[in-house]
């Protein structure tokens, strides 16, 4: 990309050379030169100072490690024995055995009876075959002077003053 630039900005420098090119022309593909180096340097010293961390880091860990070693070997600790992995009863001889625990309810529990299976015979006619009842007569659609028609008929219950306030 460098080299791609840097060749950019002598050609535009040369074709402004011999007036084929706007100065400016030269000048941006010199500014864009300058640009793209810059930020290379930026990212160049961001690099050096993060590799620079991870040195110290990893001098600091060495170090923590080193001196937990020679602790170590200056103040020898007597290991503790691992705890058994189920919990246990220590009898007077110094033998174990395991706590003894109830055991889970489905395995303790009765066998539940399933019902037989229910055989449905649809060719037969009436309730035989299904739950549900049926109605011996057809439904019959509501009279026509059931409904509300009147608009204030809703309030009849109330005084003649009241339903004229309520009806508007």
């Amino acid at each position: 990309m460098l080299v791609l630039l840097g060749a950019t900005s002598v050609a535009l420098g040369l074709a402004a050379g011999f007036a084929r090119v706007p100065m400016w022309a030269a000048g941006l593909g010199l500014a864009a030169l300058i640009g793209y180096v810059g930020r290379l340097r930026i990212e160049v010293k961001r690099a050096r100072r993060r590799d620079r961390r991870r040195q110290l880091l990893a001098r600091q860990a060495a170090a923590r490690r080193h001196a937990v070693r020679a602790a170590r070997r200056r103040f020898p600790t007597r290991r503790r024995p691992e705890p058994p992995s189920r919990p246990v009863l220590v009898n007077p001889d110094g033998t174990w055995n395991p706590i003894p625990l109830p055991l889970p309810t489905y395995i303790t529990a009765p066998v539940v009876e399933r019902p037989a299976a229910r055989v449905i015979d649809v060719s037969a006619t009436g309730l035989a075959w299904t739950s549900g009842g049926f109605r011996s007569e057809p439904i019959q659609p509501e009279p026509a002077g059931s409904e509300l028609t009147e608009p204030g008929a809703d309030n009849q219950d109330l005084p003649r003053d009241e339903r004229e306030a309520v009806s508007g």
